[in-house]
């Protein structure tokens, strides 16, 4: 009798240890790490998508003077080096999609430049020079619609602890799966017509695609701070809020070129513009 105990579990024992190793070897154990909450006074590190590090920055617990704020701040995105070509996406797998499709065709969205060489969806933000303030996040949810079978905006900055708003404006079935730093954040499907609200509440890279049309993806870097802007079709950046004059550090993301950082000096009253240039692989 002792001698069977032994045995069952000795199999026991042994089938833990097969299933350990096959979570182990097939992705199914440890999943990336999350960008935690930053409490102030803390620093903690990141990964961005592009596959350089960044810092989930620090929140201070000064009141802004949105009395002193008077400078403003906009630019210029360009990318340097071979142009890359744009691929086209074949829809057929759903002719719904064509029902509100851009003129000419829709294209991926990964690296999106003029003829002249501007950028469009470059996240520029500050990552030095706010952080002895609190921001609240505002109460206006951030709005993404599937729009044609692609999620528009494609790429956008937003503060931790705000809204996101999605809906579905096509005549076809999406499924919105969100990761955050690589860690699930939620997982959607959406009929015709449906909306969404999700919380967004820690920082990091906001990844999101389509698990029916593959094709689809939107990007967003999630920030403790109102301060960010993105690139449009003409390259052109403009922050929304203005700056206290002093010395900021703004920092780029892209979804596949390396980031880039820029040192910006504010005068009072100050409107300044810079120009920036992204290294093309």
């Amino acid at each position: 009798m002792n001698h069977v105990r032994a045995s069952k579990w000795t199999v026991l024992v042994a089938l833990g240890m097969v299933v350990g190793l096959l979570l182990s070897g097939c992705g199914g154990g440890v999943m990336p790490p999350r960008a935690k909450k930053i409490s102030r006074g803390e620093e903690k590190k990141t990964e961005d998508a592009s596959g350089g590090a960044g810092e989930a920055m620090t929140q201070g617990s000064d009141s802004f003077p949105e009395d002193k704020a008077t400078c403003s701040l906009k630019g210029l995105i360009k990318l340097g080096g071979k142009t890359p070509k744009m691929l086209k996406v074949d829809i057929s797998p759903d002719p719904k999609c064509a029902a509100k499709q851009p003129e000419g065709g829709l294209f991926l969205e990964t690296i999106v430049v003029s003829e002249t060489g501007e950028l469009a969806n470059v996240i520029v933000y500050v990552t030095k020079g706010v952080e002895k303030y609190r921001f609240d996040p505002p109460s206006k949810p951030i709005e993404v619609d599937q729009v044609g079978c692609r999620y528009i905006p494609h790429a956008f900055g937003m503060m931790a602890g705000q809204k996101l708003l999605i809906k579905n404006a096509d005549p076809t079935l999406h499924n919105v799966k969100a990761d955050l730093d690589g860690a699930p954040l939620f997982n959607i499907a959406q009929t015709p017509d449906k909306e969404d609200e999700k919380s967004v509440d820690d920082q990091g890279v906001l990844k999101m695609v389509c698990n029916v049309h593959p094709w689809m993806s939107a990007f967003a870097r999630v920030l403790p701070h109102p301060f960010h802007a993105t690139s449009d079709k003409k390259g052109e950046f403009a922050f929304e809020r203005k700056l206290p004059p002093g010395a900021y550090t703004l920092t780029t993301w892209h979804e596949k070129l390396k980031p880039t950082t820029l040192e910006v000096e504010l005068k009072d009253g100050e409107s300044k513009s810079v120009e920036i240039t992204l290294s093309a692989k």
